[in-house]
């Protein structure tokens, strides 16, 4: 089927309910829309930024965060670039618990420093080429979500085949 705009592909994504949506590419040229499971983050190796001209990439906000997650190893004396939140914590895995529970957007990074954890939607996966800020004393940890490689009691792999 021909799918006319961004938009539409954009809505087609939001509804399937075959599987979880988690993005979508939109080829303009093929009004061509293909929906996926998967997005940057559970297979950051198959993400191309600027894959072609034509190609749009579209990540659902709205689907369910991921069961599998972890948090990265603290950076020190750096910040969140973007705040979407704050909220008084004594320590990191206060703050950590804070970003596991964020409702209103997803949150993919935090920074605590003093009594003050301090939430973000963004990461450097979002905001790839921005310097953190710097922040004495701060500490910077980033949420990594992966897919669960086993659904209804089968385990699922991937083959590719040249």
């Amino acid at each position: 089927n021909s799918i006319e705009s961004r938009g539409e592909c954009e809505r087609l994504c939001l509804l399937e309910d075959e599987f979880p949506c988690r993005s979508a590419e939109f080829d303009s040229d093929a009004r061509r829309c293909t929906l996926s499971r998967d997005d940057r983050r559970t297979q950051p190796e198959a993400f191309r930024y600027g894959a072609g001209n034509n190609v749009d990439y579209i990540e659902n906000q709205c689907t369910k965060p991921l069961p599998d997650c972890s948090y990265t190893s603290s950076k020190k004396d750096v910040t969140v670039v973007a705040m979407d939140d704050i909220l008084y914590s004594r320590t990191v895995q206060d703050c950590e618990r804070f970003c596991d529970d964020a409702r209103a957007f997803n949150c993919r990074s935090f920074s605590q420093k003093d009594d003050r954890c301090y939430l973000s939607g963004d990461d450097s996966i979002t905001l790839p080429d921005t310097k953190q800020p710097d922040e004495p004393g701060a500490v910077y940890k980033e949420k990594v979500c992966t897919r669960s490689t086993c659904d209804g009691g089968m385990f699922i792999y991937e083959k590719t085949t040249s």
